[in-house]
């Protein structure tokens, strides 16, 4: 695994991620319209407003899996 300051490329990575999240595991908890209702834009911007406003003792970091392909592993 490696962890990494995110990056603005990684706003809607980050926001489809958290989305996607709040929609499978809070169904039957929180109301399907406001699930329904998250939208991926407005939290990508909700994203890069925090990577921009990051500072030396506020960052964003993303834990990364690495997934080799079989052919390019090492052997």
């Amino acid at each position: 695994m490696k962890v990494r300051e995110a990056e603005l490329t990684d706003a809607f990575s980050i926001a489809k991620v958290n989305i996607d999240s709040w929609r499978n595991t809070d169904k039957g908890i929180i109301a399907d319209e406001y699930l329904n209702n998250l939208n991926y834009e407005k939290k990508e911007q909700a994203m890069k407003n925090i990577i921009i406003n990051s500072t030396k003792d506020k960052n964003m970091y993303l834990l990364l899996k690495i997934i080799a392909h079989p052919k390019y592993a090492c052997k």
